[in-house]
């Protein structure tokens, strides 16, 4: 009878652990690069992407990953690669690094070798933002980032009656960025939590004026994030 106990408790044991491990999280790292130009400073750096992912803090972990880009189209292709998640107890460690070299690989592979755009005389730079915000907001139990390289010079006239390059919406920027943002935020679903997705906005000014141009368009995106929650930062490179 005692030892009988102790199967059962054994089992018990192990059948908690099994399920404790199943409770793997889920990492979602998506890239979105600005192609309206060529000549953009700060470009995405697989060695450097790979390193916020930060797969070794659990390897068993889900780790997805996503390129797009931004470009005078609303839609984008996306190019992605997938870890899919294991359990530690059952899982095999040999065979999982040679899982993990291969999805380093697959990074690698789609973030230095890009599609070829020419340059692009309109720019969809807030409809591509929110599209993949959307896509990520259904993952709610993932860690997701939301990497974009862009000087977010949306130039959208014809669609949205809006563009950075005008005269009346330059001065608007300048004295009521509060408006802008308003209007821009029509192209964002505000009903949905985006409270865990961190946003990375990466960008090199190439002068004063540039940057002057830049922290102005930060002012607008500032009300837009404050206004859906989600936390960002921005960078001039990894």
């Amino acid at each position: 009878m005692k030892t009988f106990f102790n199967i059962i408790i054994i089992i018990t044991i192990l059948s908690c652990s099994s399920n404790k491990e199943d409770k793997t999280r889920s990492h979602i790292q998506s890239v979105i690069t600005d192609r309206t130009e060529e000549d953009f400073f700060a470009q995405p750096n697989a060695k450097e992407l790979i390193k916020y992912l930060d797969i070794n803090i659990d390897i068993w972990d889900e780790y997805i990953f996503r390129q797009g880009y931004l470009s005078e189209v609303d839609y984008n292709l996306r190019y992605s690669a997938m870890l899919p998640r294991e359990n530690k107890l059952t899982g095999n460690n040999i065979l999982r690094k040679h899982q993990i070299e291969e999805f380093i690989d697959s990074i690698t592979n789609i973030v230095e070798n890009p599609i070829l755009l020419e340059e692009q005389k309109k720019s969809t730079i807030v409809s591509g933002i929110s599209r993949e915000l959307n896509y990520l907001s259904q993952f709610p139990r993932a860690d997701s980032q939301l990497f974009i390289f862009s000087d977010l010079l949306e130039n959208n006239a014809e669609v949205g009656g809006f563009s950075f390059y005008r005269n009346i919406d330059r001065k608007q920027l300048q004295h009521n960025p509060k408006s802008i943002a308003t209007k821009l935020l029509n192209e964002f679903d505000t009903s949905l939590d985006y409270s865990n997705i961190e946003v990375i906005i990466v960008y090199q000014a190439k002068n004063s004026d540039d940057n002057l141009q830049f922290r102005e368009i930060l002012r607008v995106y500032d009300l837009i994030f404050e206004e859906l929650k989600i936390s960002y930062s921005v960078k001039a490179n990894l």
